[in-house]
C-alpha cells in the first residue's frame, strides 16, 4: 500500500499526484489521532464543551471524507474542514432552535399530564414556570425576526459569551464588520422584544 504522509504538507495542501480522497484522509487523519489539535481547538471555541467539539469534530470530519470529491486541491484542508465544521455548528444551533418549543396541550411521549392538567394540579409552581417559558419561546421570536447575519453575531457574542475577534474569524468577517453586525442586531432584537410585550 502507497505511503500517503509524503503526499499531504502541514497547511493541508497537496505536495504531489496524490488524489483527493488520499490529501483529505491523510489531513483528517491528523485532526483526529490528535497529532494536530487545531481542529479540536477550533471546535471547542465554537462549542465551550469537550465533549461536544469532540463530537463536532468527528461529524466535521465524517462529513469531508464523504463530500472529499469536492475537495478543491487548491485550498488548505484545514479551512474546508473549518469551513465544514462552522457550518454544521451554525445547522445544529439552529435544530436545536426550532426543538425547543412545545404545545400547551402536549402531553408527552408516556401519556403524561398536559401543561394544562399540570397547572390545575399546581398553579403556583406551574404559573412561574409557564411565564419562564412563554418568556424564551418570546425571546426565541424576537431572534428569530432578527437577519441571519445580525442572529449570528448575537448568538456568540452575547449568548456564547465569544469575543468580537473571535465571533468575527468565526462568521469570516472582519471585526469591525462584527462589531457593526453586533451593534444592529441588539437594537433590532430590543425593538422586536417591545413589540413582543418583553420590554
Amino acid at each position: 500500500m502507497k505511503n500517503n504522509h509524503a503526499a499531504v504538507g502541514k497547511n493541508g495542501k497537496r505536495n504531489d499526484g496524490a488524489s483527493k480522497a488520499d490529501v483529505v484522509g491523510e489531513a483528517l487523519r491528523r485532526y483526529l489521532d490528535g497529532r494536530n489539535r487545531e481542529a479540536w481547538r477550533f471546535a471547542y471555541g465554537l462549542c465551550r464543551d469537550r465533549q461536544e467539539a469532540d463530537e463536532l469534530l468527528q461529524e466535521a470530519c465524517y462529513k469531508a471524507l464523504r463530500q472529499s470529491r469536492s475537495y478543491d486541491p487548491a485550498r488548505p484542508v484545514k479551512s474546508w474542514l473549518f469551513t465544514i465544521m462552522r457550518n454544521s455548528f451554525m445547522d445544529a444551533r439552529r435544530r436545536k432552535s426550532r426543538r425547543d418549543t412545545l404545545s400547551l396541550d402536549y402531553s408527552g411521549p408516556d401519556g403524561e399530564a398536559s401543561f394544562h392538567e399540570r397547572i390545575a394540579a399546581d398553579e403556583e409552581g406551574q404559573l412561574e414556570r409557564l411565564e419562564r417559558r412563554e418568556l424564551a419561546t418570546l425571546t426565541r421570536a424576537a431572534l428569530r425576526r432578527l437577519k441571519s447575519g445580525h442572529r449570528d453575531a448575537l448568538d456568540l457574542c452575547d449568548a456564547d459569551g465569544l469575543s468580537c475577534k473571535a465571533a468575527a474569524k468565526v462568521l469570516r468577517v472582519s471585526t469591525g464588520a462584527l462589531r457593526s453586525r453586533l451593534h444592529r442586531a441588539r437594537r433590532s432584537f430590543r425593538a422586536s422584544a417591545t413589540r413582543l410585550g418583553l420590554g
